[in-house]
């Protein structure tokens, strides 16, 4: 169940354009509220966080919630990779 302004948010992951910023306290539900934006997310999405261990929960939780067209990442492999696609014989 998603609180009114988590709603809001989730409505314009569908109709919306341009950024969004969701701020909020540790422990209010932002990732439960990614999980639900992300399930209305078109094409492959990329989650970047901040930590490995950020990491290891929201990959179990993407899978949990069955979202296959999401990739979860720190945000310094997700640099490393496009570091070496960009340059790769460095």
């Amino acid at each position: 169940m998603l609180t009114e302004q988590q709603n809001a948010v989730v409505n314009w992951t569908k109709a919306g354009e341009g950024n969004a910023l969701v701020r909020a306290l540790a422990g209010t539900g932002k990732t439960h509220l990614l999980m639900h934006a992300m399930a209305e997310m078109k094409g492959d999405v990329c989650y970047v966080v901040y930590a490995r261990k950020n990491s290891v929960e929201a990959k179990a939780k993407a899978a949990k919630a069955g979202l296959s067209n999401v990739t979860v990442s720190t945000f310094h492999a997700a640099g490393w990779r496009a570091w070496r696609d960009v340059y790769p014989k460095c």
